[in-house]
């Protein structure tokens, strides 16, 4: 399970597991490297301030873009018995994430519309967050936590798509970070398959062509822009190292759209109607 090669997964999820095996969740994403740990914040039903704070210190540990904390917790109708039964979000999550990236791709975050809550208990989402909560959802987002939003009667939509990580950069977002994944793991194959062939400057050349076209498409959609190269320096050549770089930007995303309303005063206009 440590070698991505062996054992595919874009993605880990958490299923209210127990804070060591959390620990163990997120090593494990960090050493294989080549897709997000979403992590549950387990069963909350209210988050008063001290409740939050001691989230905030719990989960502090969590620091890495290859890590996403999810708040929120809702209840489904068991199949066979019919009973109200509590899961995290990630439950929701997992089971939308692999429609979302066929259907859409993962460069499209994956928030509104694209994670609106569904076959929930009508109004079981706890704790809720509203929109009038401004410094509850100002602290979540500073400490890297996603959650849901209120849109309307029992509608419920993903908010943010933050990673773990502390600084600000391209790597705070999931998708990017979904996409950067997906790129790494095609080059790294096609490397792989022809380690051999890179000994004179024109193969490598040739390899760098193939690439750039093979990702020609993902240009300003995927991402704004990709390019790789090759180089070594005296010693490493002595050694046969060859060191790939691979270059991207990532496209811009608008998080926040601002509703300005303009109430203008009517013009009047003299009514000639019927006159002689």
């Amino acid at each position: 399970i440590l070698t991505p090669k062996r054992i595919k997964a874009n993605a880990l999820w958490d299923a209210n597991y127990t804070m060591p095996v959390k620990y163990t969740m997120a090593d494990l994403a960090i050493v294989r490297n080549d897709g997000i740990c979403y992590l549950d914040c387990g069963i909350r039903s209210s988050l008063s301030m001290v409740e939050l704070n001691q989230m905030i210190k719990d989960y502090s540990v969590f620091q890495d873009y290859k890590i996403s904390k999810n708040l929120h917790h809702y209840y489904v109708k068991e199949p066979t018995s019919k009973k109200r039964v509590p899961v995290t979000i990630t439950y929701f999550l997992s089971k939308k994430y692999i429609d979302h990236i066929l259907n859409y791709g993962g460069h499209v975050p994956f928030v509104k519309s694209y994670a609106q809550l569904e076959g929930h208990i009508k109004d079981s989402l706890y704790p809720t967050v509203e929109d009038y909560e401004t410094d509850m959802k100002e602290t979540l987002h500073k400490n890297r936590f996603n959650y849901f939003i209120t849109v309307d009667d029992n509608v419920y939509q993903r908010d943010t798509q933050n990673t773990a990580q502390t600084t600000t950069s391209d790597l705070l977002e999931e998708s990017n970070v979904t996409t950067l994944y997906e790129m790494k793991r095609i080059i790294e194959r096609d490397i792989n398959d022809r380690m051999y062939d890179f000994a004179y400057a024109d193969a490598r050349q040739r390899f760098r062509n193939y690439e750039i076209a093979k990702f020609a498409d993902w240009s300003n959609k995927e991402v704004e822009s990709f390019s790789i190269d090759f180089r070594m320096n005296a010693w490493e050549s002595e050694r046969s190292i060859l060191h790939c770089y691979m270059s991207v930007v990532f496209r811009g995303l608008q998080k926040r759209a601002i509703l300005e309303i303009d109430v203008n005063k009517r013009t009047y206009a003299a009514d000639t109607t019927n006159l002689v």
